[in-house]
């Protein structure tokens, strides 16, 4: 009753839970583009594309990628053999467990001719499925630990994963260790298929008993409450009582459970006093609780993924969020793509920008947290200020170098979800920060009034030291205003009177610095508009390092709004967005 009942309602909330993060794969509005499409526009866009794909050529594409790409996991493969190891033990051993174990009432019995469980080959593959699973959370923990890179971020959800997974399997060869050991379960054995009346405290009444009852304590490890001594005609005599009473047909010597049967040894000092306390029924309920809780919990977690990564990949074959795509679609398969994150910081590892992460210790500029943060804003419209400002500066760090999608084992897209971020943040009043650094800089200084032009310094040392530029920015002391980096600049050729349009120019800059000019240096639309070609710094005959010191002068002005940022209280989370003033930005968001 309590197995069924435990049961059933584990299936429900595991349904429910699969319903739901279904359900959210066409009501979740990614990007600018969900927002233009109804849950219904999205629902039949996504059947027809799959009834499209079954009925076409596509569906050999589809089959060649399910077996490629989701049961080889051949893209993991080619970029880790590690990993690829790692998650094909945890599969196939789940698989031999699901099959010889879990469901062996209702498939392994009626379908495999003289199964039983506690028979070969069926025991040692039993024992090799849990095996498998404890060696792949293993390579999962080590790579965890010890894997060089930059980020090494462990969620709660992780940490539970691996531990309902490792309590399942412990359990589960413990429970067997316990049946081993369990002179009750030999008994219930003896009486069920040998003779009802048999009872092992009258073994030494009956030769015929302890005879099989020495066997089984040499050679299925049974430990009775007394100890029987064997000898060699005893032991004869019960081989020949346990192949007249049928044992060997079921029930092979458990030396083959390679796991259970080194662990019943261990116990078996305490073995009688385990039989005595219950622990075969103790070892049973946790198990099965563990299961079912697994169960229950698999729609809630990462290992979802199972799920969603293979229909991400699929559905890849058909259609991907290209401009050319259905645009119902797109914006599901950016909701799915939430799901398929498999976090395994693959992304992360290969970052361009990752090694700011190091100097900023924002996790929004990992790929692998940063979709865990679009996830967290799909869902919380009410996110505080201080949340959206941190998950702002860590998507627009990104330089869109496409790594993070080119490595990706689940086929994600995340380039494209990186552009719905901005997308998103845009909508809620959090636009590009470099460009509101330009509009806070270019606040300060009245542009209407001619800047004149300034005399060269003696030395910048003030100035470096004030804004504290590295020795590439400290370059700008060597300038003798020659004017060249001026007329070889693309944008000043574009102005016909530059000076007014751009405030300073770039040789005009390098000689502000050394006055100390800050506001009227950091707000010069030079600053804001140079394209970083690099031409005044490659005929500059002084080198100095022109551009580099531009790009430098444009951090410290973006440094200047990101103190801002840091120095504003968090807004409570119940607070309205409507009400929030943007630090980056004089608009109401």
């Amino acid at each position: 009753m309590f197995y069924d009942i435990a049961f059933y309602i584990s299936l429900a909330v595991f349904s429910a839970g699969v319903f739901w993060r279904i359900r959210t794969w066409f009501t979740r509005r990614v990007g600018d583009v969900a927002h233009e499409q109804t849950t219904f526009g999205r629902v039949t866009g996504a059947v027809k594309a799959v009834v499209f794909a079954l009925f076409s050529k596509q569906i050999f594409r589809l089959i060649r990628e399910f077996f490629v790409n989701v049961v080889l996991q051949y893209k993991i493969l080619r970029e880790n053999s590690a990993r690829w190891i790692m998650h094909m033990l945890i599969f196939a051993g789940f698989l031999l467990l699901f099959f010889l174990h879990a469901i062996d009432d209702t498939y392994s019995h009626p379908w495999i001719d003289g199964y039983f469980s506690t028979l070969n080959p069926w025991l040692f593959l039993r024992n090799l499925g849990a095996f498998m699973v404890l060696a792949g959370l293993g390579i999962a923990v080590y790579r965890r630990l010890t894997i060089p890179g930059l980020r090494k971020l462990t969620y709660a959800m992780d940490r539970y994963a691996i531990a309902i997974l490792a309590i399942i399997i412990v359990s589960g060869v413990f429970l067997e260790a316990s049946k081993i050991v369990s002179h009750r379960a030999f008994e219930e054995m003896a009486q069920t298929y040998a003779h009802p009346d048999i009872r092992i405290a009258d073994w030494e009444d009956d030769p015929e008993l302890e005879a099989l009852m020495a066997y089984w304590q040499e050679n299925y490890g049974v430990v009775f409450p007394e100890r029987i001594e064997p000898d060699s005609e005893k032991l004869a005599w019960g081989a020949d009582v346990n192949d007249a009473f049928a044992c060997s047909m079921c029930h092979s010597r458990p030396r083959s459970a390679f796991l259970a049967y080194p662990a019943a040894r261990a116990v078996s000092s305490a073995a009688n006093a385990m039989t005595n306390a219950g622990a075969e029924t103790f070892f049973w309920y946790v198990h099965v609780l563990a299961s079912f809780i697994g169960l229950a919990y698999l729609p809630f977690s990462k290992f979802f993924h199972i799920f969603s990564t293979p229909v991400r990949l699929l559905a890849k074959v058909k259609t991907g969020s290209a401009p050319g795509s259905v645009p119902a679609n797109i914006a599901t398969l950016r909701a799915m793509e939430l799901d398929a994150c498999m976090h395994c910081a693959n992304c992360s590892l290969r970052c361009s920008v990752g090694p700011v992460f190091e100097t900023i210790p924002n996790q929004a500029i990992l790929p692998s947290e940063k979709i865990g943060d679009l996830k967290n804003m799909v869902l919380n419209r009410n996110l505080p200020t201080e949340e959206l400002l941190r998950i702002a500066e860590g998507a627009w760090i990104c330089t869109n170098c496409h790594r993070c999608t080119d490595v990706c084992p689940a086929g994600i897209n995340l380039q494209d979800l990186w552009f719905s971020i901005r997308e998103e943040l845009a909508r809620r009043g959090y636009p590009e920060p470099y460009v509101q650094a330009m509009k806070k800089a270019l606040a300060k200084v009245d542009h209407e009034v001619d800047l004149p032009l300034v005399p060269h310094p003696q030395n910048g040392k003030e100035m470096k030291d004030g804004l504290l530029l590295s020795a590439q920015g400290a370059t700008f002391a060597n300038c003798y205003n020659c004017m060249t980096c001026t007329n070889v600049c693309p944008v000043v050729a574009c102005y016909d009177k530059p000076s007014r349009e751009l405030g300073f120019l770039p040789h005009q800059i390098m000689h502000a610095l050394g006055l100390g000019l800050r506001d009227q240096v950091l707000s010069s639309r030079m600053l804001w508009d140079c394209v970083t070609c690099y031409a005044c710094q490659e005929a500059c005959p002084q080198n100095v390092r022109v551009t580099d010191v531009l790009y430098e002068l444009r951090n410290i002005a973006y440094q200047d709004v990101r103190n801002g940022m840091n120095a504003m209280p968090a807004k409570a989370a119940g607070d309205e967005p409507q009400t929030t003033q943007c630090p980056l930005d004089s608009r109401s968001t």
